[in-house]
């Protein structure tokens, strides 16, 4: 079985076929590195239809044996001329699956399990600590549309006390995994029941580092649709962590066996970041016993409010600051304040989402002497001593301002040119728009939190102001 190591380089020669032209083969090299994912190569020759895109290409290599490609691209090229002239032509890929030939349209898979690196300090605090795993799911639920998702330990860097332990201690604790070593020269054929209890003295004696995995299984359907449903739950991760979410480990299930699949992993580009992470304000801890309720609200809402492009727009495009990544996050929280009540103005809504997301009596907005609320970040960009009326009110002309800058040239109206005043030391200076960006972020990330159900403790609110990275960059 091919072992694939996300951070490990790999190119291997192999030949390739359209999956309607089976007798028509050509050669080429697969490669993949961490840094610019997997491509392959063609030397292009007559068997070779040179097309831009190929939806589905089947392939073989020695080293991993049958192969499908996903939605090649076509990526560039070169001609090399000399007494034997040929031309290259380089393919991105989406993704390859390993041990099969299938069309990615094909309704036959029943699941996907993967794993990100910020799993695992999601789901356990002491992540350098060896610990026997009991291989019990710490989150095991079915959603609305019959999907069964399991979060579950899995195995890394394991150490086998049996290596270690003498003869009678070991004969102590695992008495039948003894008896087995003894006479496993024999070839005994062991029983269902024999082999269980082997497996669970087995366990105890393996100790392991966290290493979580996630695994969702349901009705049968094509690969693209498993892929957009671990698309979404890694979206709702980077809103628990406030980051980009990438798996680096993805298996695709046929029935009862697994296959890899390799794809482009953009978060291991120049991410030199550690794994574990102290300040999360989401865990483990708010989510396992209602995670089919979160996931089933997240259904809802992701897709309404342009949550879903500002998501991909400030943690995976990267989206600059300053207008672009201002007008997105409050366009998002103008159309978030339809769905709670039928106000007609957008002063009406901000304030009504104020209120209710930042609570006088909240911690949230209250500061201390060590780190600054949300109210006060406020009062330091538009003003102290405000309400959250007049604070909606400075948003609503803000927004105006942004959406109109062509007014205060074009439109000679006193009123317009004086709402441009008021408010041209905000909105020309980018550092000011960028940090009331992050405020806003954080207030939305708050009501989204609520929206699934999940309550935060102080501590845990005062975890999301940790993340206001842009907030060191004006006095405090």
């Amino acid at each position: 079985m091919y072992h694939f190591k996300s951070t490990e380089n790999f190119s291997y020669l192999g030949e390739f076929w359209k999956p309607e032209k089976p007798d028509i083969k050509f050669s080429g090299r697969i490669e993949y590195s961490p840094s610019d994912g997997v491509s392959v190569k063609f030397i292009t020759s007559s068997s070779f239809s040179d097309e831009d895109i190929y939806p589905t290409l089947f392939g073989f290599c020695e080293e991993m044996g049958n192969i499908t490609l996903i939605n090649c691209i076509s990526n560039g090229g070169k001609t090399y001329w000399g007494p034997y002239s040929y031309k290259t032509k380089i393919y991105k890929i989406i993704g390859v699956i390993v041990g099969i030939h299938v069309s990615k349209d094909e309704k036959i898979f029943d699941g996907i399990c993967f794993h990100f690196p910020e799993m695992n300090s999601f789901c356990c605090w002491n992540i350098d600590s060896y610990f026997t795993s009991d291989h019990k799911p710490v989150i095991d639920c079915k959603t609305r549309d019959n999907l069964n998702i399991k979060v579950a330990q899995g195995y890394r860097d394991t150490m086998d006390l049996s290596l270690i332990l003498n003869d009678t201690i070991l004969e102590k604790i695992c008495p039948h995994l003894t008896q087995y070593r003894k006479n496993i020269t024999t070839n005994t054929k062991l029983s269902t029941e024999e082999k269980e209890i082997i497996d669970k003295e087995q366990e105890n004696i393996t100790i392991t580092k966290p290493f979580y995995i996630a695994t969702i299984k349901g009705d049968k359907t094509n690969i693209g649709n498993y892929l957009h449903i671990r698309h979404k739950i890694e979206k709702l991760f980077s809103i628990f962590f406030l980051k980009p979410i990438y798996s680096t480990f993805s298996k695709i299930f046929i029935e009862n066996k697994e296959y890899t699949l390799i794809e482009n992993i953009n978060e291991l580009k120049g991410n030199k970041r550690a794994e574990y992470f102290p300040y999360i304000p989401v865990n483990i801890s708010n989510v396992e016993d209602k995670f089919n309720d979160i996931y089933d609200n997240w259904n809802k809402i992701l897709p309404s409010d342009m949550l879903d492009i500002v998501i991909v727009d400030k943690f995976y495009n990267q989206a600059g600051s300053g207008y672009q990544q201002f007008s997105i996050l409050l366009s998002i929280i103008g159309s978030w304040q339809i769905i709670h009540g039928s106000d007609k103005t957008y002063n009406s809504r901000y304030q009504k989402f104020l209120e209710e997301n930042l609570p006088n009596d909240d911690i949230f907005t209250d500061g201390s002497e060590h780190r600054k609320g949300i109210r006060e970040r406020f009062y330091e960009i538009l003003g102290f001593d405000k309400t959250w009326g007049d604070i909606a009110c400075d948003l609503d002309n803000i927004r105006d301002c942004i959406l109109h800058l062509d007014m205060k040239i074009n439109n000679n109206k006193k009123n317009t040119n004086n709402i441009f005043a008021k408010y041209k030391n905000i909105i020309e200076k980018e550092t000011s728009i960028s940090n009331l960006c992050e405020i806003l972020f954080i207030v939305l990330v708050k009501a989204i939190y609520t929206k699934l159900g999940i309550i935060l403790t102080d501590d845990e609110k005062n975890n999301l102001l940790r993340y206001i990275v842009s907030w060191t960059s004006y006095p405090c």
